[in-house]
C-alpha cells in the first residue's frame, strides 16, 4: 500500500510539472517554383519571419500554439499555401512562431491578426497585412503593398524603382532607400520616407508629422498633406520644380523662392507659390494646423 501511494504521488508531481499539451514543433519542406506565389495565412498571434534563398524549395520551421490544430502546408503547381488551422471557439493559446525560407524570386502574400511580420531577401512582389502586428520588410524593385491597423511599419529598399504603398491607421511608418513611386498614408501616426529619387510621392497623415527626403526626377510629382502636424521636405541635388505651399494655421519656411505671404489680412492662412529652374517637377504641400519646411542638401 505504501509503495502504491508513493508511486501515485510521484506520478501526480510529474503531471503537475508537465503542460497538458506540449506545443508542437514543425519542420517541413517542399520543392517550389523559383518564381511561385506563396501565401501565409491565419497567424493570430506570435510572429512569422520570411527569408529568400537560392534554393528552389520552401522550408517551414517553428512552433505552433497548443490550441492550433495543425499546419496546412501544400504546393500545387506554382502556388504554395502555409496556413494555421485553428478549431472554432478554441483559441486560448494560438501564439505561434514560424520561420519560412523560400525561393528569393517568389511573390509573397502574408496576413496576420496580431502576429509580427518580418521579410528579407524576397525579391518578388509583396502583399503584407496585419491588424495589430508590426511589419519589417525589404523590397527589391517589385511592387509592394504593406498595411497595418495599429502596428508600426518599416520598409527598406535597394534603391530600385518600384511602386510601394504603405498604409496604417494608428501606427508609424518609416521608408528608406525606395525609389520610383511611393504612397505612404496614416491617420494618426508619423511618416518618414527617404529615397534616392522619386517619380511620384504621396505622403498623407491626418494627425502626425511627415518627412520626405529625396531628389526629384524630371516631371516628378510630390504631394504632402496633413490636418494636424508639420510637413518637412528635404531636397537633394539640383531642384527644377514648381512649388505650391499652403497652410491655414502655421508657418512656411523654405530655402527656395520668395517669402511666404498671408492669404488674408483678417484670417489665418499662409501660402507660397514659386518656380525653381524650369519647373519640370511639381510639389504640392498643404496643412491645416501645422508648419511647412523645405530644406536643401
Amino acid at each position: 500500500m505504501r509503495t502504491t501511494i508513493l508511486a501515485l504521488a510521484c506520478a501526480a508531481a510529474t503531471l503537475a510539472a508537465t503542460p497538458a499539451v506540449a506545443q508542437e514543433q514543425v519542420d517541413q519542406w517542399a520543392d517550389a517554383h523559383p518564381q511561385g506565389d506563396v501565401e501565409i495565412a491565419n497567424l493570430i498571434a506570435g510572429s512569422v519571419e520570411v527569408s529568400g534563398s537560392d534554393e528552389d524549395r520552401i522550408h517551414v520551421t517553428g512552433r505552433l500554439g497548443r490550441d492550433v490544430e495543425r499546419l496546412e502546408f501544400r504546393t500545387e503547381g506554382k502556388r504554395t499555401l502555409i496556413k494555421l488551422v485553428i478549431p472554432s471557439g478554441n483559441n486560448q493559446d494560438v501564439t505561434s512562431d514560424l520561420r519560412v525560407t523560400l525561393p528569393k524570386g517568389s511573390r509573397l502574400n502574408v496576413g496576420t491578426v496580431s502576429a509580427d511580420i518580418g521579410v528579407r531577401s524576397v525579391e518578388g512582389g509583396l502583399q503584407l497585412q496585419s491588424v495589430s502586428g508590426d511589419i519589417e520588410a525589404e523590397v527589391f524593385g517589385e511592387d509592394a503593398q504593406i498595411k497595418s491597423v495599429s502596428g508600426d511599419i518599416q520598409v527598406r529598399g535597394s534603391g530600385a524603382a518600384s511602386l510601394l504603398t504603405v498604409t496604417t491607421v494608428s501606427g508609424d511608418a518609416t521608408v528608406t532607400d525606395v525609389g520610383g513611386e511611393i504612397v505612404v498614408q496614416t491617420v494618426s501616426g508619423d511618416l518618414e520616407a527617404r529615397a534616392p529619387s522619386v517619380r511620384r510621392a504621396r505622403i498623407n497623415t491626418t494627425n502626425g508629422e511627415a518627412l520626405l527626403e529625396t531628389a526629384l526626377e524630371k516631371d516628378a510629382r510630390v504631394n504632402m498633406e496633413t490636418i494636424n502636424g508639420d510637413l518637412t521636405l528635404v531636397l537633394r541635388g539640383e531642384v527644377d520644380a514648381e512649388f505650391d505651399l499652403e497652410t491655414f494655421n502655421g508657418s512656411i519656411r523654405s530655402e527656395f523662392g520668395p517669402k511666404a505671404e498671408r492669404t488674408s489680412k483678417y484670417a489665418p492662412g499662409t501660402e507660397l507659390r514659386f518656380t525653381e529652374g524650369q519647373g519640370s517637377a511639381r510639389v504640392v504641400m498643404e496643412t491645416l494646423n501645422g508648419g511647412i519646411i523645405i530644406r536643401h542638401e
